[in-house]
């Protein structure tokens, strides 16, 4: 596409977003419900817990009718809709997520229907027996209505700001508060349409024209998101939920045009940042629905936030060749957490003389990307030593699950523990503590809440991550098995992802 060379971000982006704190400390990720509650109850949850495994298009909770129990999804996707609009769902639940909590605490039939959408694995926790144990120990009733009132309040808080946009319009529009938002807005939405008349025309040196204004109009939008729905923005939560979903109403028709925008927002695999998302943006391929989407498609890709996903692969690779040179000779073992596409893995072995000495345990909870990686595996122009495991994380970090290794030299995650609250990450860390040689490191990527487009990420394409800022990263490993601060943080160019580093 040789129209456009590159987006024009605007350049108060750092002054916007500098001195920022972390959000760390207002957290909602997955397996919110066990992870908010204290360590015994906890355990007491997952002792009792069956594990349920449904195939695709099975029925688990249907409008209606009496729940049981408590689910919380750990492998696979599910749909929740009406039963009268099967073909389409309201919502969609990935690992972590709760399912059947608002029967519990109301005692009412399902309010909608949850359908499975490929194979599923669940952990199924029979209301009788939680209130049985509710009767026998009041601290853990407390500790359980706490965590539930929590994820509750933060759907209500999101429905309300929904109820507020779909209620007052765009009354965002008429406030000097918010003027310059509305402006962007405009612009942006003028900046498509007048590149996709120019498409359609075949206006070859408009559109070559009009592809600099929509980038600008882009880069414009993404710093007014910031000034206005920022976490150092002026309002409330609330506020600032009831008008990102106007601002996501007025720009869902042109996310859709980008291949990566469309998958973040609608999240195939039940979370944005899936394994093909990840991919696809390595690729740097871009596309769309049509020229207007693919170049859309192409200034997201060459935004801030996503360059540095996709330079956190560079790094990475950069950090498994100290590893090889720290073993001076002897192989070494590395395993990565929540592993995606793994093309790092892959940029390494391609420049090894001899890929045997990098012995690799690759870690997923999705199939699919194991898939994906499994058939890159076999393209490769020599056999790899590279083990495949479909796991679950938490089920190992929990000591639920077991996986034989050797002492491991490196560690990694670069796209897990955004998604995770500090009790989670702490015993992730706990494991990759057990799993190291003494000497060994473990490295955790993570947004870092000087990301310029959080607000866009927030409130636009649904893509919600925990921030988290050195001090953050630092605490962790303090209360973790490694009882200390990082060795090490290091930074990818664009800055929006940091990388904790941790010997054992």
């Amino acid at each position: 596409m040789g129209y456009i060379a590159k987006p024009l971000f605007h350049p108060a982006f750092a002054k916007a977003t500098a001195g920022k704190k972390s959000t760390a400390q207002h957290q909602h990720g997955a397996f919110d419900l066990l992870f908010s509650l204290d360590e015994s109850h906890r355990e007491w949850l997952l002792a009792t817990s069956q594990e349920l495994e449904i195939s695709a298009g099975a029925i688990l909770v249907q409008e209606g009718q009496e729940i049981e129990s408590f689910y919380i999804l750990i492998e696979g996707v599910m749909s929740v809709f009406h039963p009268e609009q099967q073909d389409k769902p309201i919502s969609s639940v990935g690992p972590g997520q709760v399912i059947g909590e608002m029967s519990f605490v109301e005692g009412l039939p399902a309010s909608a229907s949850v359908k499975a959408v490929e194979r599923c694995m669940l952990l199924q926790i029979p209301f009788d027996l939680v209130r049985q144990e509710m009767d026998r120990d009041p601290v853990f009733g407390a500790d359980l209505h706490t965590a539930l009132l929590h994820i509750l309040s933060s759907r209500l808080r999101l429905l309300t700001g929904k109820l507020s946009a779909l209620q007052n319009g765009p009354a965002f529009r008429e406030t000097v508060r918010h003027e310059s938002l509305a402006l962007a807005l405009d612009n942006f939405k003028a900046a498509i349409f007048k590149t996709r008349e120019s498409e359609t025309k075949r206006q070859e040196d408009a559109f070559c024209q009009n592809a600099q204004t929509m980038a600008q109009a882009y880069a414009h939008l993404i710093y007014e998101l910031q000034n206005h729905l920022g976490d150092q923005a002026p309002g409330t939560p609330q506020e600032k939920d009831s008008l990102g979903y106007k601002v996501q109403q007025e720009l869902a028709p042109y996310v859709l045009l980008s291949d990566f925008l469309n998958r973040s927002y609608t999240k195939p695999r039940g979370y944005a940042g899936d394994f093909l998302t990840i991919a696809n943006a390595y690729n740097d391929l871009a596309i769309g629905n049509g020229r207007t989407g693919e170049l859309l498609d192409r200034i997201t890709l060459e935004s801030p936030a996503v360059k540095a996903v996709k330079n956190r692969r560079k790094l990475l690779t950069e950090e498994i060749f100290r590893t090889i040179e720290e073993a001076k000779g002897q192989p070494v073992h590395v395993t990565v957490f929540a592993c995606g596409p793994a093309r790092e893995l892959f940029d390494v072995y391609a420049q090894l003389p001899d890929p045997s000495i990098l012995k690799t345990t690759l870690i997923d909870i999705d199939l699919q990307a194991l898939s994906y990686v499994s058939d890159k595996k076999d393209a490769f122009r020599v056999p790899l030593p590279m083990e495949l495991h479909r796991e679950n994380l938490i089920y190992l970090a929990l000591g639920r699950r077991k996986l034989s290794l050797p002492p491991q030299d490196l560690i990694y995650s670069i796209g897990l523990i955004d998604y995770f609250n500090d009790q989670l990450v702490t015993k992730l860390s706990d494991y990759a503590h057990q799993l190291l040689r003494p000497g060994g490191r473990v490295i955790f990527g993570n947004f870092h809440p000087d990301n310029p487009q959080k607000a866009f990420m927030d409130h636009v394409i649904d893509w919600k991550l925990i921030h988290r800022n050195e001090s953050d990263m630092d605490r962790l490993f303090e209360a973790s098995a490694f009882g200390h601060a990082s060795e090490e943080i290091r930074f990818e160019e664009e800055r929006v992802n940091l990388f904790a580093i941790c010997r054992k």
